[in-house]
């Protein structure tokens, strides 16, 4: 099965056909985590090690804590390291804030203060999260100590395209919206099956977390719900952040590590190698807002690096820590 970076890279996943009668999850999974309020609401948060700056890290589209399964045990050995979901994903409850980056950086900084994370951070993020990142060091100058970035978006990614490549990204997000809004009205109902969802784990994550994956898709209608205004309200998540004209993240250690393979933006391989080529673009650009910033290429990866090569993950966060 393909994947699809941003939206498109992540909803496709879905399209996995399956039947209607569930055997339900085999088990009760309780967050692995703490459930921290952050004003009336409560987010899920894991905190492992110890140590300071803390290592805090941040999934993409659609995706949340469990995406690092295969980096943060091995962080945790000598740092503290902090993996959450967004409100609404995973194990978290809903906000009643739009789901919007300005507001998503915003629960992020509370969450920590309210967990006694304090800072410095070293902030490790995923596609999408990687705007987030920026916009949560810039919004918080002085907390973040350092940053790495696993093949990370660009809030300009979609809006420095030629039109015709835009309108294909956007061709390639419709039917997979609509895909998402049926198995949300399943898990509603309670008629998500466990083939349904299981072609969506990647097959790398270990098994616990793997299980853990299915039962919050089957179990969660919350976060098919915050999936589905995640990506409604992407192109305006990425217009605000435009808006803030970050060219700059300080003086600090930054990594950008992208994968060696085209990412599929466009609903054609043609125009997905032209829209290829701007975020590589982009992703250069990220490492030129510190001085101290490097680039990596991880050789023999997909989009999701920390599922298929974890080490290069933890070799730049280890790089970026020393």
């Amino acid at each position: 099965m393909k994947r699809y970076f941003f939206a498109v890279q992540i909803l496709l996943l879905f399209f996995a056909a399956g039947c209607t009668n569930p055997p339900q999850p085999s088990a009760f999974f309780p967050p692995p985590g703490q459930m921290v309020d952050v004003g009336g609401y409560k987010m899920h948060i894991q905190i492992t090690g110890s140590g300071s700056p803390a290592v805090v890290m941040l999934a993409g589209s659609a995706d949340f804590s469990l995406t690092w399964a295969l980096v943060a045990p091995e962080i945790a050995k000598t740092h503290r390291v902090c993996t959450y979901d967004r409100a609404g994903l995973g194990w978290s409850e809903a906000s009643p804030n739009p789901r919007l980056m300005t507001f998503e950086a915003a629960e992020l900084h509370t969450l920590l203060q309210n967990a006694g994370v304090l800072p410095p951070y070293v902030l490790v993020s995923h596609s999408a999260g990687g705007v987030l990142a920026r916009l949560f060091a810039h919004t918080y100058p002085g907390e973040v100590a350092g940053m790495v970035f696993v093949d990370p978006g660009h809030e300009e990614q979609k809006s420095r395209q030629d039109p015709d490549v835009q309108a294909s990204m956007d061709e390639a997000v419709a039917p997979a919206l609509a895909r998402l809004q049926t198995f949300y009205e399943k898990a509603v109902s309670g008629t998500i099956s466990l083939s349904d969802v299981s072609g969506m784990v990647d097959a790398s994550v270990p098994e616990k977390e793997r299980l853990e994956y299915e039962y919050i898709y089957m179990t969660r209608p919350v976060h098919w719900q915050t999936v589905i205004a995640e990506t409604l309200n992407l192109d305006e998540s990425f217009a605000e952040v435009k808006d803030q004209h970050i060219t700059s993240v300080g003086n600090i250690p930054l990594i950008v590590v992208s994968s060696s393979a085209t990412m599929e933006l466009a609903a054609t391989p043609e125009l997905s190698v032209r829209a290829d080529r701007v975020l590589r673009g982009l992703q250069w650009e990220i490492v030129g807002e510190s001085p101290q910033g490097v680039h990596v290429t991880a050789e023999g990866t997909t989009h999701f690096i920390q599922h298929v090569k974890p080490q290069a993950v933890i070799d730049a966060i280890e790089q970026v820590l020393d």
